[in-house]
């Protein structure tokens, strides 16, 4: 059993559990809170049409083990986005203490969420959180007439940069590849940085500079409202994004200036060097620029 199993990594059951369970025929049970169109969101929505799966949902206003009064005071208490979350089974409510909650539902209720998004004319572009393995999380982009279009999320266990860098070019993304500060840093074994590794594989890396990390998620937050994602290839990153949040402080009752870091964590870094690679002139980048340091052109990605 898997208990709350949108706190824990989407890799877990496929690459972990899945494997331990073949020789035993075993089962599986997965439980926990609606927190956005997540992996057990995900979960859920497939095993509804599966024979060999049991589904229940349980919204507390159909089951009748409260009364219609003990819900009313706990919507009260709570406010509705915890409320329709925790007792509803909501997966549009945003997570208490999301950063991008209420920019990831805008995406899903103004319809900017499309399967199988088209690739327009111009090249693709990429956005990097460094690290190994399932650490490393890369989003891939367009920049066309209406704002960013994100057609694909790539973070595999057990890849490593070499292979990101092969399926990037396999699929012919090809535009600039922004990465995080510590891309300058000299790679122990190769001796050189990820930047020049970049370079000879012919590829044309941007070092995006080394800014606060509050700063970072505030020109995410800008972004995103410009953003059409691919909900097929995005769906991981999608996840991450509605996931993220910040960190609690259990003794003080209080939530933490830094974000949680946890599986959402990474995909989460990754798009806010895309929000700085792509700062602009008008407004969004300008109230974007204020906080951070010089970044390229929205244009010029075009």
């Amino acid at each position: 059993m898997i208990d709350e199993y949108a706190d824990v990594s989407p890799s877990l059951y496929p690459a972990v559990l899945r494997p331990a369970l073949a020789d035993r025929k075993g089962r599986c049970t997965f439980i926990g809170t609606v927190k956005g169109r997540n992996h057990l969101w995900k979960t859920y929505e497939d095993a509804r049409g599966d024979p060999e799966f049991y589904t229940a949902l349980l919204p507390a206003s159909k089951t009748g083990l409260l009364s219609n009064q003990e819900l009313a005071a706990a919507r009260k208490d709570m406010g509705d986005a915890q409320y329709f979350s925790e007792f509803e089974c909501d997966p549009t409510s945003p997570i208490i203490g999301a950063y991008f909650g209420q920019e990831m539902k805008d995406c899903d209720v103004e319809g900017r969420l499309e399967p199988n998004l088209a690739i327009i004319n111009g090249p693709v572009h990429t956005a990097w959180d460094l690290g190994n393995q399932s650490n490393m999380a890369v989003w891939c982009f367009q920049a066309g007439d209406e704002g960013l279009r994100i057609i694909d999320f790539i973070s595999r266990p057990g890849w490593f940069f070499k292979d990101y860098i092969s399926e990037l070019n396999n699929r012919e993304y090809t535009g600039n590849d922004y990465l995080p500060h510590d891309a300058a840093v000299k790679s122990f074994e190769t001796g050189l940085t990820r930047l020049e590794t970049l370079t000879k594989a012919g590829r044309k890396p941007v070092h995006v500079p080394l800014t606060k990390v509050e700063d970072r998620i505030h020109a995410a937050q800008l972004v995103l409202p410009k953003c059409r994602f691919d909900s097929t290839k995005c769906e991981q990153g999608l996840a991450a994004l509605r996931e993220f949040r910040r960190d609690w402080d259990d003794k003080q009752k209080v939530f933490k200036d830094s974000p949680r870091h946890d599986w959402a964590s990474h995909a989460a870094d990754s798009f806010t060097y895309l929000a700085m690679g792509v700062a602009s002139k008008d407004e969004t980048g300008a109230r974007a620029a204020e906080a951070t340091v010089q970044t390229a052109e929205f244009n010029e990605l075009r």
